[in-house]
């Protein structure tokens, strides 16, 4: 069965790959790719897109506001140094190498998660201790904490890390981690990234949705909490109150991202929910 998946992999995947590391045999990327994927599912927690080798494919590039973000982060209205921009969720790093490869400054990327494993795990499936990639990365922040955490954080709270990038940001980019959340802790998130904007500053991201009313689905990673689904009118709802205008959210099929030969090619997980309608949202919004 975990052959089959290897077979799944097609050139056509493997071309954002081939892109950053510049290594010409397609089979000796199939491979390499293969068994780290083997490794880090077995190592960490499979997310459903790691579990659907998703992360091949950077989503920022077809998300209707990147170019907006680009010419945000790369316009010369003021120093260079404030365009900065957080990828909260960044996973194995693959929307940070997209944005490096379009122009943007590594000096100005923060690279976010829960902790550092799929990071790390990023470093080998990207290949960054070739010589030709070692500095590639040099310059970019990574930050590894839990900013689902309440905000503020109580006084008492001894690590505040989390609650020190107020103000810091001319960008955050929310990738596919709504979804993986309680209702609270998507609350507690979006108060986070507001706090962490500039006036003016832009959220841009996407995640898995419910198509009419809000559901909740599953559980939490390694958690107890049910897992909550947002509607067009919640996530609408969820920004407006935490500071943000020009809200643009848009609605994308299933299935359009790449995603669906592997997901035929595997059983159904148990909280699939199927009675759920589930879409994608692509989000943008501006802080006021």
């Amino acid at each position: 069965m975990e052959e089959d998946r290897k077979n799944l992999i097609t050139d056509d995947d493997l071309e954002f790959v081939f892109k950053w590391t510049t290594e010409s045999n397609l089979e000796i990327l199939k491979d390499h790719i293969f068994k780290l994927w083997l490794t880090c599912t077995e190592k960490y927690y499979a997310y459903r897109c790691i579990e659907w080798m998703m992360f091949l494919k950077p989503r920022l590039p077809k998300h209707f506001a990147y170019q907006t973000l680009l010419k945000k982060l790369k316009s010369s209205e003021s120093s260079p140094n404030t365009k900065k921009i957080i990828d909260l969720g960044c996973c194995f790093g693959q929307e940070v190498r997209q944005m490096i490869l379009d122009g943007v400054e590594t000096k100005n990327i923060y690279a976010a998660d829960i902790h550092d494993g799929y990071w790390n795990a990023g470093r080998e499936f990207f290949m960054d201790n070739l010589s030709h990639l070692s500095t590639r990365l040099d310059g970019v922040t990574t930050l590894f904490a839990d900013f689902a955490q309440p905000y503020p954080l109580p006084i008492e709270c001894t690590e505040r890390m989390v609650d020190s990038l107020e103000n810091n940001f001319e960008a955050v980019l929310c990738q596919m981690v709504f979804h993986v959340l309680s209702k609270e802790q998507t609350e507690n998130m979006a108060k986070r990234m507001s706090s962490m904007l500039k006036k003016g500053g832009i959220l841009i991201g996407c995640c898995l949705g419910a198509i009419g009313e809000e559901a909740v689905w599953g559980v939490i990673p390694k958690g107890v909490q049910p897992r909550y689904l947002q509607s067009l009118k919640s996530l609408t709802q969820l920004f407006n109150e935490n500071g943000f205008t020009d809200i643009e959210i848009k609605e994308i099929q299933l299935g359009s991202e790449g995603s669906l030969k592997y997901r035929n090619n595997m059983k159904p997980p148990a909280d699939s929910h199927p009675e759920i309608n589930k879409c994608r949202y692509q989000f943008f919004a501006i802080k006021k």
